[in-house]
Parts: C-alpha cells; sequence; structure tokens
C-alpha cells in the first residue's frame, strides 16, 4: 500500500477548486473519533447532512470555509 499523499487546491474566479490524490488507501470514517466530537450515537450522515452542529474546535475551518466560498 503506498503511503503517498497528495492535496493541492486554488482559487478560481468564482469559485474554489480542490484537487486530491490517495493512491492505494481508503477513507473510513473513524467511529471513536466521531465519539470524541460529536457525541455518541453521530453517525457520518448526521455530520454531513447537518444534523448536528459543527464542533467548537471545528470553528475555524468553517469561518476560513465560508470565507473562500464568498
Amino acid at each position: 500500500m503506498s503511503s503517498t499523499r497528495e492535496m493541492t487546491w486554488q482559487r478560481a474566479s468564482g469559485g474554489v477548486m480542490l484537487d486530491v490524490s490517495m493512491q492505494g488507501t481508503s477513507v473510513e470514517p473513524d467511529a471513536e473519533d466521531i465519539a470524541n466530537c460529536y457525541g455518541q450515537h453521530v453517525t457520518p450522515g448526521d455530520i454531513l447532512t447537518g444534523k448536528v452542529s459543527a464542533p467548537r474546535e471545528a470553528a475555524l475551518l468553517y469561518n476560513m470555509l465560508k470565507q473562500l466560498s464568498t
């Protein structure tokens, strides 16, 4: 399994373009990490659909993403 990770991004007019390459790896949710951040019985679907609020620790990330989207 390759451990190569590559991520590039650039700001384009009218949006942001993100290119991620993960060769030889898989991306899977970590139930323990989710429970530590969001509490018990929260699924990745709950997070992605906004059924749960973002953890306080993610405020900086959300603020930066909001700035990039405007």
